[in-house]
């Protein structure tokens, strides 16, 4: 049993604490970075994690949906770092003593996003006195002189891409699709505009909202808001992450995806493993001739 389990939250912040005799585990979520998308409710192996609907904010006299918020059960959490370690906007932070840690990363039964961002400095001059505008999640700014991107934070949308000329070159993390059934859609509702974090989404003069794939991350957040079933869908097919052998780490997937990316996946390390062997053997072969 711990010494101490809390829970305290601000409009910024919720911190989950729980203390035992020799260690002090803490996690923290910045609601101000945290999108509502969902991701780590879908993961968390002890349901600690759920998302709550939030009631409308009223700007400049119109009604605009708000994201979902996140809320943890502090009896439930085991600060195991699963939602740390499968959170794209980095949104959510474990310390063990002080020092941060994520539990699954340090065994090496998780994986890590893989995050492609790669600047051209010959190109990027231009586009450097308005570096704030080029990221709608605000991850760009001058430093020095140069720009810089907080790599840790960005989903990797393509907006400053597509901004930038291709001066800045971006690969997602998340491949998928996202469809919009208009005929579902209820008349004049723009929910899942208000609260896309990356600009994925547009409405047009027809009053109805269109997805903009190419800046899809398929995260989720806006399925989060929809008032109608099936209306909106939103599916993963792949991720790009570094190597890893888990068991742990293929539940995730098969949650996080389609049933295909998980085949896919195991089927790439299965040729991996026979390719492998067959080194192994041409070597071994070799070194007795």
């Amino acid at each position: 049993m711990p010494l101490k389990l809390t829970r305290t939250e601000d409009d910024r912040t919720l911190t989950i604490e729980r203390g035992l005799y020799t260690k002090r585990f803490l996690l923290i979520v910045d609601r101000e970075t945290c999108r509502g998308c969902g991701i780590c409710e879908r993961v968390c192996h002890t349901s600690a994690i759920s998302l709550h609907e939030r009631p409308k904010e009223v700007i400049d006299g119109k009604e605009r949906a708000v994201r979902a918020q996140i809320d943890i059960d502090p009896h439930l959490c085991d600060h195991c770092g699963i939602c740390e370690a499968t959170c794209p906007f980095a949104a959510i932070t474990h310390t063990i003593n002080g020092e941060p840690i994520v539990c699954v990363h340090q065994i090496e039964a998780f994986p890590e996003y893989i995050r492609e961002i790669v600047i051209d400095e010959s190109k990027i001059v231009p586009y450097i006195e308005r570096a704030e505008a080029l990221c709608p999640l605000g991850l760009i700014s001058v430093e020095g002189g140069k720009l810089s991107i907080d790599g840790k934070s960005c989903p990797c949308c393509r907006v400053c891409e597509d901004k930038t000329d291709g001066a800045i070159k971006v690969r997602k993390i998340f491949h998928g699709s996202i469809k919009i059934d208009q005929e579902r859609c209820p008349e004049g509702c723009q929910n899942c505009f208000d609260v896309c974090p990356v600009d994925a989404l547009e409405l047009r003069d027809d009053g109805k909202v269109y997805p903009i794939d190419k800046f899809c991350v398929y995260c989720e957040a806006c399925v989060k808001v929809c008032p109608e079933p099936e209306a909106l869908t939103v599916t993963r097919t792949s991720i790009r992450h570094t190597q890893v052998k888990s068991g742990a780490w293929n539940k995730t997937l098969e949650k996080l995806t389609t049933g295909t990316a998980l085949e896919q996946e195991m089927q790439t390390k299965r040729t991996s493993k026979i390719a492998e062997s067959m080194v192994r053997r041409q070597v071994i072969g070799a070194g007795g001739d």
